[in-house]
């Protein structure tokens, strides 16, 4: 399974490296975004296997350096035991566009600090998602996404967690 992850992130690579060379001509500043976002998250480990949580929540901001490309940062709290709080950074690729759909992927760093009964551990980790904007009109849409997470101290299937999230957001 650890080789399948790494084949995703391979692959999610490769595809953000093997952008048209058109798109990066048309390349112009697109500027800042705002989402608000909701869903679900579960919880791999190796000692309880899969773990569903309740909820998963929290904001995300953005800002498009191209046409192509965007620096993402977001903070969400997924819901459980432990709560969960991650804080990332992203590099996000436009794979596909067009006048109302917008396909990415993203991959970045982060931190995840948990909560428990008796007290708190902070962990790095590293984290890929693939998703896709819907434009509802020229400044707002919906954005859904499925995120994987893996703490860098444990780079295996038995330690990832993964968000499925609908996130409503706004460009200036």
């Amino acid at each position: 399974m650890i080789r399948r992850d790494i084949s995703i992130l391979t692959v999610l690579g490769l595809a953000m490296m093997a952008l048209p060379i058109a798109a990066a001509a048309q390349d112009e500043p697109r500027g800042p975004s705002f989402e608000l976002f909701g869903g679900a998250g579960a919880l791999y480990t190796s000692s309880s296997s899969l773990s569903l949580h309740t909820e998963a929540i929290g904001a995300r901001g953005g800002f498009s350096l191209t046409r192509v490309w965007t620096v993402e940062a977001a903070l969400s709290r997924t819901s459980g035991d432990p709560v969960t709080w991650n804080g990332e950074v992203s590099a996000k690729a436009y794979l596909f566009q067009n006048e109302r759909v917008r396909l990415f992927a993203l991959a970045g760093p982060g931190i995840r600090h948990e909560d428990f009964s008796g007290g708190s551990t902070d962990s790095a980790t590293v984290h890929a998602a693939i998703g896709v904007e819907v434009a509802l009109s020229p400044k707002f849409y919906l954005r859904p996404e499925l995120r994987s997470r893996w703490p860098t101290a444990h780079f295996d299937e038995g330690h990832r967690s993964e968000d499925l999230t609908l996130g409503f957001g706004w460009r200036f």
